[in-house]
């Protein structure tokens, strides 16, 4: 059973700041310029999802519904963020697993033999469950679509940057607006090659070559309902995970579980809570945003589910 706490705080009423996978041998490919790709098989249609499990909300007095108006407190908590905007809403929380963390053993052993032994320099964690405290990190919480009327914020200027470093991928999740640049880097002096398999847009599983640090150029022009599995054709234990959204309201959890997401317009907006071993967290979650207020939520999963 998964269980959400839900409290609803007011922010301070000052101006807040702005919001703010494969590996292979062949020819080399140029630096910086657009990603090449081989005739890719269409994507299969995105697979109908379960139906959402009915979250319960823990409260200390009453039981809120998940929608309900906001409390009002003079002092935020000491997960909430102390600056918001006037017109905006921040969302914080944090997601906790319930009962002893797992402990999985690395992807690959320091000392496997195999043949590019820098691989096997080191063990190299199974990033599939990153904890610290009690907290489940590589969450993604994120706005399942963009509201209407509102001006969209343009993509970051800076790159998301996507590397394949001593046979793993760094990051292992992000978060990537739509029109935002992607390079695909290799800090390896062999090669690799990052095998992308969105629902939405075509696949792509260009190689990079050795000491690939300038990059080849990728950009998403659609969103994706739940986030893009990228992994390694040649070295199967490398696998990460980003998100292309149509709008900044997303994030990952940090080691500890916590997240922030600022500068939220006003309303009514659906979330999602996904997480590569459980999958949805919270499927659809409506929570409403009030202008200058804090929304803060805890989002709980039984240790059980991150070993199935």
């Amino acid at each position: 059973m998964r269980r959400i706490t839900l409290t609803l705080i007011l922010g301070l009423t000052c101006t807040g700041l702005p919001l703010l996978s494969g590996c292979g041998g062949g020819d080399s490919a140029p630096k910086r310029s657009p990603v090449a790709q081989s005739e890719p098989e269409a994507p299969a249609e995105e697979p109908e999802e379960p139906a959402a499990e009915e979250p319960t909300v823990a409260a200390t007095e009453t039981e809120p519904a998940e929608t309900a108006e906001p409390t009002e407190s003079s002092q935020p908590t000491s997960a909430a963020s102390s600056d918001v905007a006037r017109d905006k809403s921040n969302f914080v929380g944090r997601i906790v697993i319930k009962g002893d963390v797992p402990e999985l053993p690395p992807v690959l052993k320091k000392g496997t033999q195999i043949k590019d032994a820098l691989c096997a320099e080191r063990d190299i964690p199974d990033q599939s469950l990153v904890s610290e405290n009690g907290g489940l990190g590589n969450v993604f919480v994120f706005m399942r679509k963009a509201p209407k009327d509102v001006d969209i914020p343009a993509p970051p200027s800076e790159a998301l940057v996507l590397d394949n470093n001593k046979c793993a991928f760094e990051p292992h999740a992000a978060i990537v607006q739509t029109g935002q640049l992607m390079l695909l880097t290799n800090s390896d002096p062999f090669p690799h090659n990052t095998h992308t398999n969105p629902f939405k847009s075509d696949p792509i599983n260009p190689l990079i070559p050795g000491n690939t640090t300038d990059g080849l150029e990728h950009k998403y022009e659609r969103g994706e309902s739940v986030p893009v599995k990228t992994n390694c054709d040649i070295h199967p234990w490398m696998l990460s995970w980003h998100l292309p959204v149509e709008h900044p309201w997303a994030t990952i959890s940090n080691p500890d579980g916590t997240f922030e997401i600022k500068d939220i317009p006003p309303g009514e907006h659906e979330f999602r809570i996904w997480h590569e071993r459980v999958g949805n967290i919270e499927k659809g979650i409506d929570i409403t945003f009030e202008g200058g207020k804090v929304v803060e939520m805890e989002f709980t999963v039984d240790a059980a589910e991150l070993t199935e």
